[in-house]
């Protein structure tokens, strides 16, 4: 009583056998040639009880009765679910927040203390760069001319 070379359990094609035999809905010679090598094959013999034991169990069952007023009480607690701004603040208020004001004092010092200090204006020298700039202005000037007498 062991597996035979081509025995229904070894594909999934041929468990469907099974299942289709255990469910009674095999015709007659395909049930004899079953039942023949059943007979011979413990794993498929195994197969059928431990099937059969589910369809028995599930036959057994009993549901309990529908409950009508089930549908609405789950539609209220879908329209009752908090929106998103009201889980944040939930979420907020039960942040401490106590470890972030030292660490604030703490930023705030250092910007008081460390402040950035603008660069230091160069100043102009008197004499050549006075020209230059000068010299600058004049060219923006004609420039500035030439952009006109272009139009």
């Amino acid at each position: 009583m062991t597996r035979r070379p081509g025995c229904p359990s070894e594909s999934d094609r041929h468990t469907q056998l099974l299942l289709e035999y255990c469910a009674g809905r095999l015709d007659e010679s395909q049930k004899v040639l079953l039942e023949e090598h059943l007979a011979n094959c413990l794993h498929c013999m195994e197969f059928c009880e431990k099937q059969n034991a589910v369809w028995k169990g599930l036959d057994a069952w009993d549901a309990g009765p529908v409950d009508t007023g089930f549908d609405a009480r789950l539609m209220a607690r879908i329209e009752a679910r908090p929106t998103w701004r009201t889980t944040l603040r939930r979420w907020l208020g039960e942040l401490s927040w106590k470890p972030v004001l030292p660490a604030a004092a703490v930023l705030a010092a250092y910007f008081v203390v460390v402040t950035p200090q603008p660069p230091p204006q160069q100043q102009l020298v008197a004499g050549a760069d006075v020209q230059e700039v000068e010299q600058t202005l004049q060219d923006l000037e004609m420039l500035q001319q030439l952009k006109l007498s272009v139009k």
